[in-house]
């Protein structure tokens, strides 16, 4: 299955057994104004309703950016990672911030592990730049499930696209 969005400019695709997930019954439930859409596995581990296994996209439209500013996006990762451990319990750096390529766009990826109520969960984020924008790619799954899902997360981020889009900013 794929999900395109020609006004935001990408297509991501994702396993036909997923659904289209509101996202806040993603992870831990956070939300911000960049969230766009956000697949789960919803026959899979779930805590308090919220579903463990999914993927998620954001986009970072309310600024224009070019790949000068992936500095600026690792200082923010990196905060971020500083954070985590006010939040999440465990936290524990499985692959460190690294310079990728996503759709022939350039970014940044980080994975870590972490717990949430009582649930080892690993996750991966994304940054990728395209479009004179940010897009954010996050993978999550428990730890259980992590190793099965990697060469699907790694089909999903390989496959991810950024194109032509009407965003206005």
């Amino acid at each position: 299955m794929s999900h395109a969005d020609s006004v935001r400019g990408f297509t991501v695709k994702y396993p036909a057994s997923w659904k289209n997930t509101s996202l806040s019954r993603l992870g831990d439930g956070e939300t911000d104004a960049y969230g766009v859409v956000g697949f789960a596995d919803q026959s899979g581990p779930e805590e308090d309703g919220q579903f463990l296994n999914f993927v998620e996209v954001d986009v970072f439209a309310d600024v224009l950016v070019d790949e000068s500013m992936l500095p600026a996006f690792e200082e923010a990762m990196r905060l971020s990672l500083e954070d985590a451990g006010d939040t999440y319990e465990d936290v524990e750096v499985i692959e460190p911030i690294q310079s990728v390529s996503i759709g022939g766009s350039p970014g940044l990826a980080l994975t870590v592990r972490f717990s949430w109520r009582g649930r080892a969960v690993i996750v991966s984020d994304y940054v990728v730049i395209a479009n004179q924008r940010a897009y954010g790619l996050e993978v999550s799954a428990v730890e259980e499930d992590f190793e099965e899902c990697t060469p699907l997360f790694e089909k999903i981020i390989q496959d991810f696209q950024v194109g032509p889009s009407s965003l206005l900013i």
